[in-house]
Parts: C-alpha cells; sequence; structure tokens
C-alpha cells in the first residue's frame, strides 16, 4: 500500500513532497533534543536490529568466548544467554550464572565459556525479546603421546600401534605431546606434565610427575629422558594442567596410558635387525559399525529420556556432575543444592577417564585420528571413576550411560567389557574386596538386556536381577537406584524394575558411586566406550519411595579377595 506522504514523480520514482520537508526536519530536531535530555523512546519505535557474533569458530568446551551484538532495544538492558539443544521437546534454557546488562543503545560485549556439546545453539535473551541463535561446536581436547629412541631404528613388530613403544635401556628417549592433532586450537604456554602411573590400589591409581615442557606454538611438548637403567615396562602419560587465560575455564586433560618396553642392548641390536629387514607396514583403517542386537518388540524404546527422578518428584539434586564446559575429574558438582564432590580415576591398564564432548566417558584404549577408530590390539586392563566428597547412606542415585564398542576383525576380538555402574562404601576398607555393594546397572555394550541386584558379607548373601530386550548399545538410558532403610529398588528410563525389602541387602554405611568399564585382568578385549552424559545423586525427603517392583533373585555372593 502507497505511504500517504509520498506520491509517484515522473518517471515512475517516488519521493516525498515538497512541503512534507520542513515537518520532517522538524521531527528529528525534536528525536535530537529527547536524546541529549537522556529521554527514552517507546520500546515499539525504538526498536532495531537484534545481532549475535562469537569471537571464535575453533575452540574447547570451557574456552573463553566473546558475545557480541546488539538485543534491538535502545535502552540498557538486562539480558542472559540461552541454550536449545535441538532435539524434540526441548526449549530455550537460560544459562546459569551469564547476566549481563546492555550499553545504552542495546548493544553489547561479554566474555563466557564456551559450552561443551556439540551443535548447540546459544542466543542472547531479555524481556523484551531475543537475538538470532549461533551454533556452537566446541572440538574435544587432545594429547596424543609418541614414543621414540632418538640413534636408534627400533622394529615396531609386536608393538600395539599407539600404546605402546620401545626404547633402550638407559639410553636417550623422547616422548612428544601432541595437543593438536586434528586442528585442534592451539593454547600456547599451557602447562604439560609428564606422569609415570606408580601403582593401582583399592580403585586408585597413583600417577607421579617426573617433569614438566609448555605448550609451543605448533601444539606439541617435548621430554627429552634417559629410558630407565633395567628392562621392563613402564608406562607414562601426559597430563594438560588448567587452563584460565582470557576468560576460560579448562580443567586439566590427561592422555592416554603409554606403555614402554625398555629392551637391553642385546635386544634393542635383534630389534634394529628386524626393523632393517621389515617390509613397508600396510594401513588399516577401522571403522565403528552397529553391533545392536535386532529387537523385534522393544517396549522400552518409548522410555528412553526419561529419568527416574522427574517420573517420582526426586528433585531438587544435592549434585549434578553435568561436564557441559571444560570441567576435569577434579571439579565440583555443576549443580545442586550440596555441591561437593569430585572424582578419583582407575587405570589398570590401556583405559582414560577423561571428559568428552558434554560428558564423561571411559575408554578402553587410545583411538588415533580419524576418531573414533582403531579397532586393534591394545585394550587391557579396568579401567573407572569414584566419587569422593560426598557420601550418602540413604538416597538415590542416577546416572545416564550410553556405550558402545569399536568393530574388529573376527580373529583380533578380544573378550567383551562389560559397563557397570554401582555404590559402594565410601571408605574403602568396608569394601570387604567387591563382597558389598549395590549394582544399579550392569552390562555389555552389545547384548540386549540390563543386570542389577545387590551383595553383602553377611552370609555371604546377594541378589540379581535382569531385565531383557532393552537396547543397549549406543543409547543413553538412565540408571537409577534408591536406598532406604527398608528396601532398595532399581528403575531403569524411570520404570521400577526391582525392588528388594531383604535388610540385610542395606549397607547402612555411607555410599558413593564407581562406574567402571571391567576388563578381565590384562587380557585382550574389544574396543569399548561409555559416555556418561550426567551422574545425579538425590536425598529421600522428596517424593514417594517405590517399594513395588519385581523381586529380586538369591543367590550366593562369590565376591573374594
Amino acid at each position: 500500500m502507497e505511504h500517504p506522504s509520498s506520491t509517484e514523480r515522473p518517471g515512475g520514482r517516488r519521493g516525498h513532497r515538497p512541503r512534507a520537508l520542513p515537518a520532517l526536519l522538524a521531527l528529528l530536531l525534536a528525536a535530537t533534543l529527547m536524546a541529549a535530555l537522556g529521554a527514552t523512546a517507546p520500546t515499539s519505535s525504538a526498536r532495531g536490529s537484534a545481532s549475535l557474533s562469537i569471537s571464535k569458530k575453533n575452540f574447547y568446551g570451557g574456552q573463553g568466548l566473546t558475545f557480541r551484538g546488539n538485543i534491538g532495544r535502545t535502552a540498557a538492558t538486562r539480558i542472559w544467554l540461552e541454550f536449545h539443544m535441538g532435539l524434540a521437546g526441548d526449549s530455550w534454557t537460560p544459562v546459569e550464572d551469564s547476566e549481563r546488562t546492555t550499553a545504552a543503545d542495546g548493544s553489547f560485549s561479554f566474555v563466557f565459556p564456551a559450552r561443551s556439546m556439540y551443535n548447540i545453539r546459544l542466543r542472547v535473551a531479555a524481556s523484551s525479546g531475543a537475538t538470532p541463535a549461533v551454533t556452537l561446536v566446541a572440538r574435544d581436547q587432545a594429547a596424543d603421546v609418541k614414543v621414540t629412541a632418538p640413534g636408534h631404528d627400533l622394529s615396531l613388530d609386536g608393538y600395539r600401534d599407539h600404546t605402546s613403544y620401545p626404547v633402550v635401556a638407559g639410553e636417550p628417549m623422547r616422548i612428544r605431546v601432541d595437543t593438536s592433532p586434528d586442528g585442534e586450537p592451539v593454547l600456547a604456554g599451557r602447562t604439560v606434565e609428564l606422569q609415570r602411573r606408580v601403582r593401582s590400589t583399592r580403585w586408585t591409581t597413583r600417577w607421579k610427575t617426573i617433569g614438566t615442557d609448555s605448550v609451543g606454538g605448533k601444539g606439541f611438548a617435548t621430554f627429552e629422558r634417559s629410558a630407565p637403567q633395567h628392562a621392563g615396562t613402564v608406562t607414562y602419560r601426559a597430563r594438560l594442567d588448567d587452563w584460565r587465560r582470557g576468560g576460560s575455564r579448562i580443567g586439566w586433560f590427561p592422555s592416554f596410558p603409554v606403555e614402554v618396553d625398555v629392551l637391553g642392548a642385546e635386544e634393542a641390536r635383534a630389534s634394529e635387525l628386524a626393523a632393517r629387514a621389515r617390509p613397508t607396514p600396510v594401513v588399516r583403517r577401522s571403522t565403528i559399525t552397529d553391533r545392536t542386537v535386532a529387537l523385534r518388540d522393544d517396549p522400552w524404546h518409548s522410555s528412553a529420556g526419561t529419568t527416574a527422578s522427574l517420573t517420582h518428584a526426586w528433585a531438587p539434586a544435592n549434585w549434578d556432575f553435568a561436564f557441559e564446559y571444560g570441567e576435569s575429574l577434579s571439579d565440583k558438582p555443576f549443580r545442586g543444592t550440596d555441591r561437593r564432590g569430585s572424582w578419583t580415576e582407575y587405570s589398570t591398564g590401556s583405559g582414560r577417564a577423561a571428559k568428552e564432548n558434554g560428558g564423561l566417558q571411559l575408554e578402553s584404549k587410545f583411538s588415533p585420528f580419524p576418531r573414533p577408530a582403531n579397532a586393534g590390539d591394545g585394550d587391557h586392563g579396568t579401567t573407572a571413576v569414584t566419587l569422593k566428597g560426598n557420601p550418602r547412606t540413604y538416597g538415590r542415585w542416577e546416572v545416564r550411560i550410553r556405550p558402545w564398542t569399536a568393530a574388529a576383525p573376527r580373529d583380533e576380538r578380544g573378550g567383551n567389557y562389560r559397563v557397570r555402574a554401582e555404590l559402594v562404601p565410601a571408605k574403602p576398607r568396608l569394601r570387604a574386596c567387591g563382597a558389598r555393594s549395590i549394582v544399579i546397572a550392569d552390562m555389555t555394550p552389545y547384548k540386549s538386556k540390563v543386570r542389577f541386584g545387590a551383595a553383602t558379607p553377611k552370609g555371604r548373601q546377594a541378589w540379581t536381577g535382569t531385565r531383557r530386550n532393552i537396547k543397549v548399545y549406543g543409547m543413553p538410558r538412565a540408571y537409577a537406584v534408591e536406598v532406604a532403610a527398608d528396601h532398595i529398588s532399581w528403575f531403569i528410563d524411570g520404570r521400577v524394575v526391582g525392588t528388594l525389602k531383604n535388610t540385610d541387602a542395606i549397607p547402612d554405611v555411607p555410599l558413593t558411586l564407581r562406574i567402571s568399564l571391567v576388563g578381565k585382568g590384562q587380557k585382550e578385549m574389544d574396543h569399548t566406550y561409555a559416555i556418561m552424559d550426567w551422574m545425579r545423586g538425590f536425598d529421600l525427603a522428596r517424593g514417594n519411595q517405590i517399594r513395588k517392583g519385581a523381586p529380586l533373585k538369591a543367590t550366593r555372593n562369590t565376591a573374594s579377595c
């Protein structure tokens, strides 16, 4: 529709009538005077174009980003960040501790740590509206370790690629750490510690720092050392220290363990002769394949994503580890009414516990680029994390776990790792070599069943339950348990699947959560992953206690030292 103050000039060009110009100048003059006097125009006439940009395209979760733009309102306005995961049923949710105030013209520029999930959308919001969204794709940290023996050309035959290396006793060895193998951001100046595994006892692994270096401009840290004097196997790793520059909150990050096989003089000479005669190696690629058991009727599919805490009104959580930014195992819970606690790590072989994407991941061995890959030899030992600092005798615990495994040729396939979440006494001396525990969930990634139960030294009793026809591989499911003075109840995706009322099964001591990738000693295993999206603890003060679930089967406790 034609504007009433305009008309068509000859030639078809549109313009203002000459007599309207004085009125327009008067309006502009009035607006200028209002601005000079500090007056604010009505929102409806002051709204502009909202905008948002971020300062980096290549960044880590927890790295400081500058959010810059305009809220589209010419006034000092209270603003905050909101996120959206892009999944069905999601909504825009405010980001904790992100409130700011714009300048008088609606513009803003502030630094905030990047969220670590892939393809998460963020926007800046106010009560009057919001900016367009930006999509964040945070990078996962990397610390790839390679060991060489300068001056020697040793055969790598018989060594597991990227998980073990030969060196010569007492002679120089070089350990190089690549923090940007796939183009990850280089945090030049970040401290890197070289650590040696000293021992693993009582589900805790001790690492001793034996050297430090800093990340250079190309992402490398290098350690020149003498190999141990005596033949044998020594395990090392690199640890990237906390990074707090530029508004970042990135916690420490470990490499996978690397085994160094120390050769004596005669072994070294034989190894060099073998290296000269070896043929050109053939590079083999491994891929991830879905080994999911086909389920004709999966009654659990519709409940995937539901939680017991939501279904039975347990909230708020006492503690909630969400790993949504750059947290390390040492960081306290992301949110909760009792934000105490951290995680201890345990690895007897090739596995690692570390932050990955928006969760905490247990992985059985190193995967070289392109990731994920590498289903060959080298997976051995048990890897676990145990919560310390916030135990509870009675309460509720819930964890969302997604396990999966890498494909392997049949002639290389090892044993099946088991992914287990359980409650154990907070004091190690009360664990009685595993004889006292409550298993929340115990699963093998590509089998369609979940096991749970309890065990006690009292009369060497145990109780077990199993739910079959449940897709486990690649499926993020919420596993929970409720422990009261008179019962224990288990849940999968919000549904009660078992209840035990024998009070002998209730430990009556402070309990804590342990999650593990359980191997068979040092036997070769399938390359396996388990990522925990979150881990939460609740008390019994809210919601209804659930005492009606399927009974468990009584059996004998076979755990021993």
